[in-house]
This record gives structure tokens, C-alpha cells and sequence, in this order.
């Protein structure tokens, strides 16, 4: 079974230490001996809670909580996924007045410019920046779409191919690496889930394609997201090594600032973690970031820095906050897969893989973990709300089998 826990612990992996695997010409520069010791064993020990913390157990809530437990139609799924896809991209749509084309082109430009770009600060426009976080549940109802095929009309298949290749083609083209590989990790996920007959060898050869087709994004897009996708030229492009973000050196020092040069920020980390969702617009005196961040406690300046969750909960409090941290999301990741295995319907394995957003983002920074929920969030109140109106219309039937256990999806009426 596809699990958050899993999902977690490879992308922690790959953040810290795959990247090492191959030459890295910085990586011993300004690095002293203890920091690299203090850095490692504090990457080790956010390793160790997290596989830890996904055994904690805590009370489950029932699964009717979770998710409706009857298999929503194939054309309200198809009205869902319309409309999650008009109210993810509307505004985009907006700042170019509804240019498709143009929408397209921006994208491939350098970051931060394109019309629909946030400001610093943000503003009103920023509420329509947050509803486009339903962009994020695009992939996995392709992945269940897909999966489920049969059920589903031609125009249908047209609509989602096409809504799902600009999605991805807007991950890829915005160089941000961790969104291009949620959006495969999302899809494959919900597809793996909802097609539970697949054979040992299909499985294995879908899961090489991702893999393939991810590998080769992160190659490509660190060297293209300052220039843009359009001025990129791929026959000159060469890669001699992997490069992710150097979080483990980051990460070590941090272990030298903290708490030698700046205090500990405490309790400032998990605050700023829970306001960030908030619009400025809602909030005018809203704190514009931490009172120290990694670029300045590191001294530097022109770059954005990351350094994972381990970075910054040794930030927060030193070792300690490191464990405490990672057996919470590992506790919380462990607890929504349990919550997971109660699914039994369509619609709840596609919330449930939402939550694979949420999980593999909290890797890179927990400052992002709450935005990264909205989108569960609004596909739970969807379920809550309006699904629970229209069960008795013809569009919905009881339950009979629970949707992964059939990949033909014959048992839609």
C-alpha cells in the first residue's frame, strides 16, 4: 500500500542525502568537522522519530468522519474534478483575462514573472492565490480517473489529460522541484491505490516511468528556474552530478549559529507555521517571516535557503525540538494511513491521497505544512457538504464494494 509514513521517510532521504551519493564540489567548504558531526547526528535523529513516531497511536476517528462511504458517480466525479480545476486555475486566468495561450507562455518564464505572481506582502488578490492551491488535487483525481477509465466518457479522458498535462507542465516549468515531483508522486499514488489488481511487473514498470520522468525534471529544472523554460537550450544542457538543495550542509550550519550566536526561536516556529495560511488582507499587522531566517542566520543574502524539517526545528530548539518534531509528523503521518486503510469509496481514497501533499511537503519545511492541508481541507468540506445533500439523488448509489477492490469500475451504475 501506498502510505504517507513511507512517502515521508523517502523524501526525507532524498532532501538530506541522495544528493551525496554523487559529487558535490561544495561540499566541504566552510564546513568544520564538528558541525558536519553535529549536523549528521541531527539528521539522523530526525530519521530515527519520524519511523518511530508513525507507531504512535492515538484514537482513529470512525471512517464516516473520513470521507463519504459510498462511491460517488462517475459524473459528479467528472463535475468535481471540472470544478476543482476552474476554481485551482482561476486565477491564473484572471491575470491574463482568460488567454489561454498567454497562460501557457507566462509559464514558462523566469519565476516571479508571470501576471499572476504574489507579491511579497500579498493583498486581496491573495485569497484567489490560495483557492489555486486546489491545483494540487488535480493529479490525484487524474490518477483515479485513469485508473478508472471505463467509467468515464471520451470528452471526459480529453478534459483530464489535457487539465492534467498543463498541471504538470506548470510544476515542470516553474522549476520548483518539490511541486513538479508532488504532482507525479499524487497521481501515481492515487492510480497505485485505485487499482489494486495491478500485476507485480505493470506495477513495478509504472513506478519506474515516475521515477524516470522525475529524475529527469530535477535534472533539468535547477538549471533552467533563473532563466525560464523558454530561454532554455536542452541540447547544450550537460549535468555532471545530482544537486538538490544541500540541506544536509545547511543543516549542519545551522548546528554551529544555534545556539552559540542566535537564540533558540522557540515557540516562533510552529506560530508562524499556523498564521502563514492567513491572507495579509485579513490580517494587516500579520509578521512578515521569522525574526531570524535561515539566509540571515546563515549570512546570505540573493538566495532562498532550505534546510528540511530538521533545520528548522533545530532552529526552534535544538535536538530536542528535532525528536519532538519528528515523532509528531511521524505520529500524524502514521495515523492518517490507519485513518486510510477504513476508505471504502472513491471519493475517500482520493482524500486520502490529498494528504500525500501535506506529507512529502512538511519534509522540505514544516512552514508549509498548514497551507499544504487547505486543499484536503476544502475536498473534506466538499465531502461534508455537498456530497451528503445530493447521496439520495440518482447520481449516488449505496455502497457495494469498496472502489479499490475493482479496477474495472463496473460497479458505478
Amino acid at each position: 500500500m501506498v502510505r504517507a509514513d513511507n512517502l515521508m521517510l523517502v523524501a526525507l532521504y532524498g532532501l538530506i542525502f541522495l544528493e551525496f551519493l554523487f559529487p558535490q564540489q561544495s561540499f566541504a567548504l566552510g564546513l568544520s568537522t564538528e558541525a558536519a558531526r553535529n549536523g549528521t547526528i541531527a539528521s539522523l535523529w530526525g530519521f530515527f522519530a519520524l519511523a518511530l513516531g508513525r507507531h504512535m497511536l492515538v484514537k482513529v476517528a470512525p471512517s464516516s468522519v473520513f470521507g463519504p462511504q459510498y462511491d460517488v458517480s462517475p459524473r459528479l466525479f467528472a463535475q468535481l474534478f471540472f470544478v476543482i480545476a476552474l476554481f485551482g486555475y482561476l486565477h491564473i486566468l484572471l491575470a491574463v483575462n482568460f488567454d489561454v495561450p498567454e497562460a501557457i507562455r507566462q509559464m514558462a518564464l523566469p519565476r516571479f514573472r508571470q501576471a499572476w505572481s504574489r507579491s511579497r506582502l500579498g493583498g486581496w488578490n491573495t485569497l484567489l492565490t490560495e483557492v489555486g492551491l486546489l491545483i494540487f488535487l488535480i493529479p490525484p483525481l487524474a490518477g483515479l480517473i485513469f485508473a478508472r477509465f471505463r467509467s468515464f466518457g471520451t470528452f471526459t479522458h480529453l478534459f483530464v489529460i489535457l487539465i492534467f498535462a498543463v498541471t504538470l507542465f506548470k510544476g515542470f516549468a516553474s522549476g520548483t522541484r518539490s511541486v513538479f515531483l508532488i504532482h507525479l508522486l499524487t497521481f501515481a499514488g492515487a492510480f497505485i491505490l485505485a487499482r489494486p489488481d495491478l500485476k507485480t511487473l505493470h506495477l513495478l514498470s509504472f513506478g519506474a516511468v515516475v521515477a524516470m520522468i522525475g529524475g529527469l525534471g530535477m535534472n533539468y529544472m535547477l538549471a533552467f528556474r533563473g532563466i525560464g523554460l523558454s530561454r532554455f537550450d536542452f541540447e547544450e544542457f550537460e549535468s555532471e552530478t545530482l544537486f538538490v538543495d544541500l540541506n544536509l550542509i545547511n543543516i549542519c550550519k545551522l548546528t554551529e549559529v544555534f545556539p552559540s550566536r542566535f537564540d533558540y526561536l522557540g515557540l516562533e516556529i510552529p506560530y508562524w507555521m499556523m498564521i502563514l495560511p492567513i491572507p495579509r488582507a485579513l490580517w494587516p499587522g500579520k509578521p512578515e517571516g521569522l525574526s531570524i531566517g535561515i539566509e540571515e542566520a546563515l549570512g546570505v543574502d540573493g538566495l532562498t535557503l532550505s534546510a528540511t524539517f530538521v533545520g528548522e526545528a533545530y532552529m526552534a530548539g535544538g535536538l530536542f525540538a528535532v525528536i519532538v518534531s519528528g515523532l509528531l509528523l511521524g505520529a500524524t503521518a502514521g495515523n492518517w494511513d490507519r485513518l486510510g486503510k477504513q476508505v471504502s469509496s472513491n471519493y475517500g481514497l482520493i482524500l486520502y491521497c490529498s494528504g500525500f501533499f501535506a506529507a512529502a511537503l512538511s519534509m522540505r519545511s514544516v512552514l508549509q505544512v498548514a497551507p499544504a492541508l487547505l486543499p484536503t481541507l476544502a475536498l473534506w468540506l466538499v465531502g461534508r457538504v455537498w456530497l451528503r445533500r445530493v447521496k439520495n439523488s440518482r447520481a449516488l448509489r449505496p455502497r457495494r464494494e469498496i472502489v479499490r477492490g475493482s479496477g474495472s469500475g463496473r460497479d458505478h451504475l
